[in-house]
């Protein structure tokens, strides 16, 4: 059963020379725009969508439709004004940066991190460049997806879908999840 509980945690180990790629192994460029889709449940077959539907919708629509992404929340009290947050049917623009060759996640002119004083443990965003002990580590799944994890930690992130529509994500894996659930698989796709 330790067994279990320790091939769901993260290799704190660092690649050597990692590069960000999409869900068909392209490289991303810094700077280059693309979703986060969150592996929860199974695809939908694109021919059992309405016609009408299929036809009013653009291709970016169409690419999040009926499947979950990762999304920005501004609602905070304690100074982090925004947190990743799983959402349905929308996706938020995120890119990475390549600085002295560690690749950080953003969005817009902020950077994705792991806050140490906040009691949510949740993944924030900042215009600061994280601290060694804030950063967000990626690690690739066998098949090609990404999951996250804070810099050399022991849990990878996961989403807490808290409504059906709605969802939390940060390191607050409980035992229980730990033993049972699985970490946040996520697929990049650029557009």
């Amino acid at each position: 059963e330790e067994r279990n509980i320790d091939s769901k945690r993260p290799n704190p180990e660092r690649q050597s020379g990692f590069k960000l790629r999409d869900n068909n192994g392209n490289i991303i460029a810094d700077g280059e725009t693309f979703a986060l889709q969150i592996l929860r449940r199974e695809e939908s077959d694109e021919s059992e969508m309405d016609e009408d539907v299929k036809a009013g919708l653009s291709d970016k629509e169409l690419l999040f439709y009926r499947k979950d992404f990762v999304g920005i929340n501004s609602v905070m009290n304690d100074g982090n004004d925004y947190f990743l947050c799983g959402q349905v049917d929308y996706g938020t623009d995120f890119e990475c940066e390549t600085i002295d060759d560690i690749v950080y996640l953003k969005h817009g002119d902020k950077y994705l991190y792991n806050d140490l004083d906040s009691e949510t443990n949740d993944i924030f965003i900042n215009e600061k460049v994280p601290t060694k002990e804030q950063r967000i580590q990626i690690h690739y799944s066998d098949d090609g997806d990404i999951m996250l994890s804070a810099w050399g930690g022991s849990l990878y992130a996961i989403c807490d879908w808290v409504k059906g529509s709605y969802g939390a994500i940060g390191f607050f894996a409980t035992e229980s999840q730990l033993r049972w659930g699985s970490p946040m698989k996520l697929r990049i796709f650029k557009y």
